[in-house]
């Protein structure tokens, strides 16, 4: 499967930061739109040879959902001026885990999505307080 190339005769030398977003329990060989996103990946990486890609599959990431070790972590952050260092073990695991998905997901230029529509609609619900 291919894709025709983007930015075709384009010299571009700076460097995007690009998270590829996929949420899909199957493997590559039995998912038609895993290997519809890979194809897709193989001709941007040949037409933006210098973008940075980081693939993010949601099934296997590991972040928790904002609970009462985070929320009360980030009260005590807050409430004492103390760093992450110096909470308890389960609220310093629970932050990092949180806060290295959103590293992966919000510092990037570019956000690709490959996921299911429903999952898609379900995401943004609940980044607005809908779920």
């Amino acid at each position: 499967m291919a894709f025709p190339l983007f930015n075709q005769g384009k010299v571009r030398f700076n460097m995007e930061k690009v998270s590829y977003i996929t949420a899909n329990p199957k493997s590559v060989e039995t998912s038609v739109s895993h290997q519809v996103g890979q194809a897709f990946l193989q001709a941007y990486r040949h037409s933006h040879t210098n973008d940075e890609i980081r693939e993010i599959n949601l099934y296997e990431e590991e972040f928790s959902t904002i609970g009462n070790d985070i929320l009360n972590g980030w009260g005590k952050m807050r409430k004492n001026g103390i760093s992450s260092s110096e909470l308890n073990v389960v609220e310093q695991q629970k932050i990092n885990a949180l806060n290295t998905y959103n590293y992966k997901r919000y510092f990037s230029n570019k956000i690709i999505k490959n996921v299911s529509k429903k999952l898609v609609i379900r995401i943004h619900l609940k980044e607005r307080g809908y779920e």
